[in-house]
């Protein structure tokens, strides 16, 4: 077992596999390699992390689903669902981010359908972390197209304030979706064509671009294996 030591303030020790850490992630690989010093303590640190991040990733880890998409709460006006999703979506997000720090495609690749499912269910397309998603992946990352996508059927509520697409971090996301304006320019667009409602969310999965099997299909094969 490894120790994974997370947080600064209030750390918290996770006691984890060796296995499942180096089968998933090349980054827990490296610093479990015999050379380092962690792999001699069996102590991995993780101090710019925080525990809640953490045990997300660890219940990908043993196959449990960190996400449970809930049902709209019916006891809620308009203003307080958009709070609860904003609160989910920075818990997506910060996962996604620690999923990219430790090179855990299939993480992540899990992280954007789980999301999407989340908006798709709730019809609410707060897109700020997405935003954030698309700024954070490498150019050509198929991650990048889904915002394109949300974008171009659905919009954003800060489509039309020029300020926000003023900020050096937008730009770029602006260039791509006014490619893809042109692109469509004279087609009809209707939301329940978007790509993104199909039930096989593969095309914007960092796996089409490594020529690797979907993680859900890895995951049956991991399965299979410990059986």
């Amino acid at each position: 077992m490894i120790i994974i030591r997370v947080g600064t303030k209030k750390p918290k020790d996770f006691h984890v596999h060796k296995e499942r850490l180096c089968r998933y992630s090349p980054f827990f690989r490296r610093a479990l390699d015999r050379d380092w010093s962690e792999a001699k303590s069996n102590i991995i640190t993780l101090p710019d992390d925080t525990p809640e991040t953490f045990g997300i990733y660890c219940d990908w880890l043993y196959n449990i689903s960190p996400f449970r998409v809930s049902d709209v709460p019916s006891d809620q006006d308009e203003e307080q669902k958009v709070s609860a999703f904003n609160i989910a979506s920075k818990r997506y997000y910060n996962a996604y981010v620690f999923g990219d720090k430790v090179l855990d495609t299939g993480f992540t690749d899990m992280l954007i359908d789980h999301w999407m499912t989340h908006m798709k269910k709730w019809h609410l397309y707060q897109l700020d972390h997405l935003f954030k998603v698309f700024n954070l992946a490498v150019k050509g990352h198929p991650v990048r197209e889904l915002l394109v996508d949300v974008m171009l059927y659905v919009g954003h509520n800060g489509w039309s304030d020029l300020t926000f697409w003023e900020e050096d971090n937008n730009r770029e996301a602006l260039s791509e979706i006014t490619k893809a304006l042109i692109r469509n320019k004279g087609k009809p667009i209707n939301q329940n064509d978007a790509p993104f409602y199909k039930p096989n969310m593969c095309q914007y999965h960092w796996h089409t671009k490594i020529d690797t099997a979907c993680y859900k299909i890895q995951r049956e094969w991991g399965w299979l294996r410990e059986q």
